[in-house]
């Protein structure tokens, strides 16, 4: 299985909703937005743009001098590196990123790929299937 989204793009849609994590109060609709026509269009001159909202939500971690890495993008080729159960979970959750309509699960889904645990990542893709029944 492949990823339909470039790698880049979604590695830095990863990174912004890390970076909203704890920063709810600073997402706005522009952020929502951005992350839906990101994973609609899967154009990927939009990186400079995400980039730039989550400097605006995260500006203290450019500054960081010891970086913790809650908000850094997730590199995505690591995927592939990985069991095949998390491997396989993940490619199937990205695949089905653009097709979801309900913004809190996209938050979650992209927050989740982030994440090794076979657990989460099955009770993500199971809510994910759901809201497809």
């Amino acid at each position: 299985m492949e990823l339909i989204i470039n790698h880049a793009l979604l590695s830095s849609l990863i990174g912004l909703v890390r970076a909203t994590d704890g920063n709810e109060d600073l997402v706005t609709e522009y952020t929502n937005e951005l992350i839906i026509k990101a994973l609609k269009t899967n154009d990927i001159y939009l990186i400079k743009a995400i980039e730039d909202e989550k400097r605006r939500i995260v500006p203290d971690c450019y500054l960081c001098q010891t970086p913790c890495g809650k908000t850094s993008n997730y590199n995505v080729k690591l995927i592939f590196n990985e069991d095949d159960k998390i491997k396989t979970l993940k490619l199937k959750i990205i695949n089905k990123l653009s097709e979801i309509n309900n913004l809190s699960l996209i938050y979650e889904s992209l927050f989740f790929l982030g994440l090794t645990d076979e657990l989460e990542l099955n009770y993500i893709l199971k809510r994910i299937e759901k809201a497809f029944n």
